[in-house]
C-alpha cells in the first residue's frame, strides 16, 4: 500500500505542519467522543452506533498492543509515538461508549433478549470484531494504520446516518456531535494529501477523504433537521401559562 519508513521520513520534513493539523483532528475526535457521552446519558440511548464502536475498540486497541512496534522497534519514530498517546484518551473513551451501548441498547436494538443475553451478544460482536479487524490489517499493508484511520472516520458517516434515520428524531444525537466529527475528517484529509506522499494523492485516496468531510457535513445538517424525544422528564414538566390583562 505505501512504503512506511518512506513515509516517516516525509513527516520528518513537514514535522510542524503535520503536528499542527493532526492536533486540529485529535482535539475534535475527543470533542466528538465528548458530546456522543454526554448524549447518551442525556437521552438513556447508544450515540454512536454500535457497528462503529465495535470497529474502534478493534482498531484502536490492536494499535495500542502493537507498543514494542512504536517505541523501540521497527517503527520508532515521534508520529507512531504521538498517535499512541492520543489513542490511550480515545480507546478509554470508545470503553465508556462501549459500557453506554451494554446499558442503553438493549431495548432499541435487541428488545426480545434479557439484559443479560444482550451484554453477551455485544461481547461476542466485539470478539468477531477483533478478529476481523486482524484478518483484514494482516492483508492490508498498512503498517502505520495511515489508510485505516482514515477508513474508520469514513465507515461512522453510513452508519451514523442510519441511526439518525431510524430513531426519526434528534435523540442520540447533536449538531455538535456531527460538527465535530466533521473538523475530524477535514484538517486530517488534507494533511494526508499535502504531506503523505504520491500513494496519498490518488482519485479513489481523495474520495475516500471527501466521504468523510462531505458525509460529516450533510449528517450535521440532518442533525440540525432533528428534534429530541421528549423524555418523560420533559414531558411532565409544567407548561407555561400564559397571562392576559
Amino acid at each position: 500500500m505505501y512504503d512506511a519508513h518512506e513515509v516517516l521520513r516525509t513527516f520528518d520534513d513537514h514535522t510542524i505542519a503535520i503536528v499542527a493539523l493532526s492536533a486540529i483532528a485529535l482535539i475534535a475526535n475527543y470533542v466528538w467522543y465528548g458530546e456522543m457521552i454526554r448524549i447518551a446519558r442525556r437521552d438513556k440511548v447508544a450515540a454512536c452506533a454500535p457497528a462503529t464502536t465495535l470497529l474502534y475498540l478493534a482498531h484502536d486497541g490492536s494499535y495500542l498492543v502493537l507498543f514494542n512496534h512504536w517505541f523501540g522497534g521497527e517503527y520508532d519514530h515521534w508520529f507512531t509515538k504521538l498517535f499512541f498517546v492520543g489513542i490511550i484518551v480515545t480507546f478509554s473513551l470508545e470503553v465508556v461508549m462501549f459500557s453506554q451501548t451494554l446499558r442503553y441498547g438493549r431495548a432499541e436494538y435487541a428488545p426480545r433478549l434479557t439484559q443479560r443475553h444482550f451484554v453477551a451478544a455485544m461481547l461476542a460482536a466485539l470478539a468477531a470484531a477483533v478478529a476481523l479487524w486482524a484478518a483484514t490489517k494482516s492483508a492490508l499493508g498498512d503498517d502505520i494504520y495511515l489508510f485505516s484511520f482514515t477508513a474508520a472516520i469514513a465507515w461512522a458517516v453510513p452508519f451514523g446516518a442510519a441511526q439518525m434515520l431510524r430513531r426519526g428524531d434528534g435523540s442520540g444525537t447533536s449538531v455538535l456531535t456531527w460538527a465535530s466529527f466533521t473538523l475530524i475528517g477535514t484538517p486530517w484529509a488534507i494533511c494526508t494529501i499535502a504531506f503523505f506522499g504520491p500513494n496519498f494523492q490518488t482519485v479513489p485516496w481523495i474520495a475516500l477523504c471527501l466521504l468523510c468531510v462531505i458525509g460529516g457535513a450533510v449528517n450535521t445538517w440532518f442533525a440540525t433537521h432533528l428534534r429530541r424525544r421528549p423524555t418523560a422528564a420533559t414531558a411532565d414538566a409544567p407548561r407555561p401559562v400564559a397571562v392576559t390583562a
